[in-house]
């Protein structure tokens, strides 16, 4: 237990932050694994950047606990950040038409409001991931290491 009480606040955020990637990317695949409604012929794609980006952010989280400031740990995050934000465009993209068709003419499509809801909320995981990664760069990487007297 003197590990986890040696670690920051920072550190703390970027597991978060990792665990939001890995929700993020479990809603992507069953958004995408609902019928009829699937990410065409870039799903694939997809998938392989969620999956980098949750390799990136427990990456990042691991090695902030511990390499703690090497020069390389926030541009690790960073570069998750940029997937995070491409994987919201990419899904925000091909939803589009699916909520298009749902608001308008195909309210009653069960399966579709499913892939629409679990889309939205793979979403909200990768932006609420890159923005607890954003605020966690603020803190300190090192707690305050109290010495015995």
């Amino acid at each position: 237990m003197n590990f986890l009480k040696k670690l920051s606040i920072a550190n703390y955020i970027y597991c978060f932050a990792a665990l939001l990637c890995l929700l993020g990317f479990i809603f992507t695949i069953v958004s995408n694994a609902t019928q009829s409604n699937s990410f065409g012929s870039s799903a694939g794609l997809a998938i392989a950047f969620a999956v980098i980006s949750l390799l990136f952010a427990a990456g990042g989280a691991f090695a902030s606990i511990r390499f703690k400031d090497a020069p390389w740990v926030p541009i690790l995050l960073l570069v998750t950040v940029g997937l995070n934000g491409f994987l919201f465009g990419f899904i925000l993209l091909n939803r589009v038409e699916l909520i298009s068709s749902l608001v308008s003419w195909d309210s009653y499509n069960k399966l579709g409001w499913s892939a629409f809801a679990t889309s939205l909320v793979a979403m909200i995981m990768y932006v609420v991931s890159s923005l607890a990664i954003t605020l966690a760069m603020f803190f300190k990487k090192q707690a305050k290491v109290e010495t015995a007297e």
